[in-house]
């Protein structure tokens, strides 16, 4: 599998309730500038080390990356195409409904971009509001359109379940509009309570209440029923897609294949090293600009690591783990040393086993963390560095 780049644009209008990630507000047109000229660098500097490989996936993730503007990011993508061998079968960028006009979505056809991905979360107005959006559904549907008339058919939309004051009729509402306006790919995630941010202030304060597990295990499985009838598959544990859409370059974080991360918190993979960058958006820009690789940590994986890391990633997609390739690679025979586990899993209904794979069910996905959990105490001590 070829390796996939990864581009970070860090800046947002509002910080939503629930957001943890790298993401600066009320940045304006010299910060942006700053920084495309840091990304620049980056690249330039790390061009070297890449060159061997051939990139052919790109995914411009953020924050807003709508809030670039077009000519930066031209000047970004330039960049890469000068520094590093590419050969780009798909092209996403990320954008908050309401930020893209008819013109920067031609923009981007003309940039190479094929895959669009919004940030829907929901499609009740009154639901964004509460979690700090700065759309409408109404937006939603005139971002899809617009992207649509330029030529970006391959539509994406994030939702998110486990909202305050949502429901499985709300949350079926958001996947029935979603798909209404032409979406090839869904990305369901629950809601998770992030420390530090204001959302969890909220629900600590009692001023806002989210859903029980109860209620969000229900929500789950509606939206999988309502999916499935709507034809999108589900192949990782929160992305669902129509035969053939499934996400290109996402689906290398989960084989481990080989990326590079490009911007603030960006994570880089060769295959053996990862590394990150900092999270810190004016510590970045000094780095780069001091002549300095904007690493925060490097990670050797050992071979044990490397294979846990490996089966754990593996259970996240539906197709699951082909335990004699990872034999072969390893050494380690997951049906010989996991067998009850295994045993226990499949007859309790959170498990299969076909043509020498073992793989999650639906069942056993909403659970993933327990199964994990047991798969790593059970690790033998021969392996484990």
């Amino acid at each position: 599998m070829k390796p996939g780049i990864y581009i970070h644009i860090p800046f947002c209008r509002a910080k939503c309730s629930y957001c943890d990630f790298a993401s600066w507000p009320g940045c304006g047109h010299a910060d942006m500038r700053r920084y495309t000229d840091a990304v620049i660098r980056e690249i330039e500097c790390r061009r070297e080390a890449w060159a061997l490989f051939t990139f052919d996936t790109l995914f411009i993730g953020g924050g807003t990356p709508s809030l670039l503007p077009p000519e930066m990011l031209d000047d970004i993508l330039s960049a890469v195409r000068r520094s590093l061998k590419t050969h780009l079968i798909e092209s996403t960028i990320e954008a908050n409904p309401g930020t893209v006009g008819r013109e920067l979505l031609y923009c981007y056809k003309e940039l190479g971009i094929n895959r669009i991905s919004f940030g829907m979360q929901a499609a009740q107005d009154r639901l964004l509001k509460k979690i700090g959006r700065i759309h409408t559904a109404d937006d939603c549907r005139k971002s899809a359109a617009l992207a649509m008339e330029a030529g970006i058919s391959n539509i994406s939309f994030d939702l998110m379940s486990g909202l305050p004051g949502q429901d499985e009729t709300m949350l079926l509402q958001s996947i029935d509009f979603a798909t209404s306006l032409g979406a090839s790919h869904l990305s369901l995630y629950t809601l998770k309570l992030e420390s530090g941010t204001k959302l969890e202030a909220d629900v600590i304060s009692g001023t806002v209440e989210l859903p029980g597990e109860d209620q969000e295990w229900a929500m789950s499985a509606q939206a999988r029923i309502r999916l499935a009838e709507l034809g999108f598959d589900r192949y990782e544990i929160s992305n669902y897609a129509k035969p053939g859409f499934e996400c290109r370059h996402n689906i290398k974080y989960w084989h481990r294949a080989p990326y590079i991360g490009l911007g603030t918190a960006a994570a880089s993979f060769d295959g053996i090293v990862r590394t990150q960058n900092t999270p810190d958006l004016r510590d970045y820009m000094d780095r780069i600009e001091s002549g300095l690789l904007p690493f925060n940590d490097t990670e050797t994986l050992s071979g044990s690591d490397a294979a846990f890391e490996e089966l754990m990633l593996a259970l996240r997609m539906t197709r699951g783990l082909d335990c004699d390739s990872f034999r072969n690679k390893f050494g380690i025979d997951i049906f010989g040393l996991f067998a009850d586990i295994i045993a226990r899993y499949k007859t309790s209904g959170c498990l299969n086993i076909k043509n020498g794979s073992i793989a999650l069910t639906d069942k056993g996905m909403d659970i993933q963390n327990r199964i994990l959990v047991e798969f790593m105490e059970a690790w033998p001590n021969q392996i484990i560095n």
